[in-house]
């Protein structure tokens, strides 16, 4: 385990893939920035306690937007993948390794001789 929290305080760990991976979502949804600063202490500094009602509704719905972005990729990235159609020239391969051919005569010599097995 490399990191644990938020996956904003995961994606602000350099060395985690999971955080690495998290990064564009969050940042696409507005909650995360590069430079390591979350936006919802930003919006705890910046905004009025009168506001901050609403600026932290704003968070949560980035949030939820990323929650869904984030499921939307999951759900395309485990879909199953379909099997490749198999062409003629892979069957024709797989009945070949099947059932090799004889040994000609020629092939034999030649392969004998390789080996150093030949009179």
């Amino acid at each position: 385990v490399i990191a644990v929290g938020t996956p904003e305080e995961v994606a602000a760990v350099r060395e985690s893939f999971t955080g690495q991976y998290l990064v564009p979502i969050l940042e696409a949804a507005g909650t995360f920035r590069r430079d390591g600063e979350n936006t919802e202490t930003e919006v705890a500094v910046a905004v009025p306690k009168t506001r901050r009602k609403a600026a932290v509704s704003v968070v949560e719905e980035a949030a939820a937007r990323a929650a869904a972005t984030m499921a939307t990729r999951i759900e395309r990235e485990s879909a199953p993948v379909e099997p490749r159609p198999i062409t003629k020239a892979a069957e024709k391969r797989a009945r070949q390794a099947a059932k090799p051919r004889k040994e000609t005569s020629s092939e034999r010599s030649l392969r004998e001789k390789r080996e150093g097995t030949g009179d």
